[in-house]
């Protein structure tokens, strides 16, 4: 698949409007900060700690530290304290994994059962904030653009560009 197309630009063509798009992430992740802060307090962890526990809770067999450092995008070093303190307060488990040792599987525990409900509530409350007014048709033909938009860059990222 052509990752690269050929546009044809005219003069006065603004595309910093578009480009702005990808400046809405970090504001959006800002806001989202807002609604999981409650939570965070609630049970004594911070942002990142939160994030971890949330991938954790919603992808099964991806729950090693190597896991969430590729697939979220945070650094091994925050990863690492991340676990490190969800260990300490109970949250988290460390279970070495059967057919190689050396790995530590991290499941959450049943005392993170309430703070990954009410987590995943605030995240949704957020979600629902964020696509308010936009019709299920629009949010379904932006889920299909987005997604081949982070596989281009999940491709431009690998180098597989034309």
């Amino acid at each position: 698949m052509a990752i690269v197309q050929k546009i044809e630009f005219q003069k006065g063509d603004d595309f910093t409007g578009p480009l702005d798009c990808f400046a809405v992430g970090q504001k959006a992740r800002n806001v989202s900060a807002q609604f999981c802060q409650p939570v965070c307090r609630k049970y004594g962890v911070n942002l990142s700690s939160f994030h971890v526990l949330m991938f954790l809770s919603r992808n099964g067999e991806r729950n090693t530290a190597r896991d969430i450092t590729a697939l979220r995008g945070l650094s091994a070093g925050l990863v690492s304290v991340a676990v490190e303190t969800l260990t300490e307060r109970g949250y988290l488990s460390q279970i070495p994994d059967p057919a190689d040792r050396r790995v530590k599987r991290l499941v959450p525990t049943e005392k993170a059962q309430p703070l990954i409900r009410e987590g995943a509530e605030a995240q949704r409350s957020f979600l629902c904030a964020l696509v308010r007014g936009v019709p299920p048709e629009e949010l379904e033909v932006c889920r299909r653009v987005l997604d081949q938009i982070v596989q281009n860059v999940d491709e431009l990222d690998k180098g597989e560009q034309e």
